[in-house]
């Protein structure tokens, strides 16, 4: 979860897993608004 975001606001994400194996590659970008 990802805190602290202002309303009104457009942002962007990308994610990567990384376990004992190593690391994924990263994802494409997600993008959402905060209410």
């Amino acid at each position: 979860m990802v805190t602290g975001l202002e309303s009104g606001e457009t942002y962007r994400f990308r994610v990567r897993a990384v376990n004992s194996v190593g690391n994924s590659k990263q994802s494409k970008v997600a993008q959402a608004s905060a209410p």
